[in-house]
């Protein structure tokens, strides 16, 4: 699986919110409300946009998600949750700020104002 942001359609930089304090909340830049539906999906997008560069590797979040599955069934039910979540942020967002590879999942973070990280910098 592998795609990323279309050339056409960039995403202007920090123009989407993302709550994490409280209920998971996601909004586009013109406050459309697009959060992701299901656990799993808005516990992988929280685990993309606060990991350190935006990236984890596909083992690590099929650990983190999945524990008791097998290596097969984990690495299954995370390419079902990325189509799934990609698909969602596609029509909510406008723009697939996701890129995946055989190895790693990122995430465009610059597409995001996060409010557990602006909290970080204002301490």
């Amino acid at each position: 699986m592998s795609g990323g942001v279309n050339s056409t359609s960039l995403p202007v930089a920090r123009s989407c919110r993302l709550r994490l304090r409280g209920p998971l909340t996601l909004h586009s830049a013109t406050g459309r409300c697009c959060t992701p539906t299901g656990g799993v999906r808005k516990a992988l997008l929280a685990l993309l946009v606060l990991s350190d560069n935006g990236s984890r590797g596909r083992s690590r979040l099929q650990g983190l998600l999945w524990e008791s599955c097998s290596g097969d069934k984990a690495a299954a039910n995370l390419r079902n949750a990325l189509s799934t979540l990609r698909r969602e942020l596609r029509e909510g967002l406008g723009f697939d700020p996701i890129r995946a590879d055989a190895h790693s999942v990122s995430i465009d973070r610059s597409a995001f104002r996060v409010d557990v990280l602006e909290a970080d910098v204002a301490d």
